[in-house]
């Protein structure tokens, strides 16, 4: 195996700290990754690989160890399918619900996943918000922090408390038309969202790690991610609520909507189509999280569906 001699005291073999562990090792005669195994004459014991019983408990740290037979990059040991972060353990299987776990533990704001933030582009300078890319983001991702430039405006960056929350808002809002501009996102250089530094950058950049109102609480919360389209989905709305009342909630806040259509057998829902998907989402913006009182805050959402018929 290359310069590797006192295999008798392997060590972490590039990473893997724990290989009496790995179930995914426990058969390294199919390993084709590592290369000739015969030559491995050193290591006692490892004629019957299963369990990896020939090898000492606590292997010392290998020198030297950049080519183990051959090895190149260990990307793949095995099929031992997609390999989680270091500090979590080579050869971990990565799942939704970890991935959902990482996102809702310790993510305060304070510290960030690579790649967790965005950079948003062709703002409209004039009318942008740290709470309008907030909601807007928030339908893709929970957003930890927004901080518009203060030099340009038309620039921002979004902070989500996941690298995939991020991944998903740049899949669905890049090219979206808003606020009269189409914007554009793009993934940022940046590790995380830094806080306001004085009072007039304090007016640009908000920190929401806090908020009571991101989406993604529980993996049900994914099965509702849609595209941009004209439809919106509405729930939580009062007891009262009928076409007319939702009709005129819209007109209140500039919009005339096409159709609206009431769930039969649920009062709190509804349809809302307006007449662009500029509108849809300038109108997301706008009334999602709406106070009708009594604790009871609008939720609005874009549809699975393009058009009501």
């Amino acid at each position: 195996m290359g310069g590797v001699n006192g295999m008798g005291t392997m060590g972490a073999m590039g990473g893997v700290s724990n290989i009496g562990n790995m179930g995914a090792m426990s058969n390294m005669g199919a390993m084709g990754a590592m290369g000739n195994m015969s030559n491995m004459n050193t290591m006692s014991g490892m004629s019957s690989i299963p369990g990896m019983a020939g090898m000492a408990p606590a292997m010392s740290t290998m020198q030297g160890s950049n080519r183990l037979g051959q090895m190149g990059q260990m990307g793949q040991l095995g099929q031992m399918g997609q390999t989680q972060p270091a500090a979590l353990g080579v050869g971990m299987q990565i799942t939704p619900s970890m991935q959902l776990a990482q996102g809702m533990t310790g993510a305060t704001g304070t510290s960030a996943a690579p790649g967790a933030v965005i950079l948003v582009s062709n703002l409209n300078p004039n009318t942008i918000q740290p709470e309008h890319l907030f909601i807007l983001c928030g339908v893709y991702g929970d957003v930890v922090r927004v901080k518009i430039m203060h030099k340009n405006r038309s620039r921002a960056l979004v902070q989500f408390q996941l690298p995939q929350h991020a991944a998903t808002a740049i899949a669905h809002l890049n090219g979206l038309a808003f606020q009269g501009t189409q914007i554009r996102l793009t993934p940022s250089k940046f590790p995380e969202v830094a806080l306001p530094r004085n009072e007039e950058e304090a007016l640009l950049t908000k920190d929401y790690s806090k908020s009571k109102i991101h989406r993604f609480k529980s993996q049900e919360s994914y099965k509702h991610i849609h595209p941009p389209s004209s439809v919106l989905h509405l729930s939580r709305l009062p007891s009262e609520a009928n076409q007319m009342y939702v009709t005129q909630l819209f007109v209140t806040h500039g919009f005339q909507p096409k159709k609206v259509h009431m769930f039969p057998n649920d009062k709190n829902m509804a349809f809302v189509e307006l007449n662009s998907t500029q509108e849809a989402a300038e109108a997301l913006v706008a009334l999602h999280n709406k106070s009708f009182g009594d604790n009871l805050y609008l939720r609005a959402a874009f549809s699975r569906h393009a058009q009501l018929t």
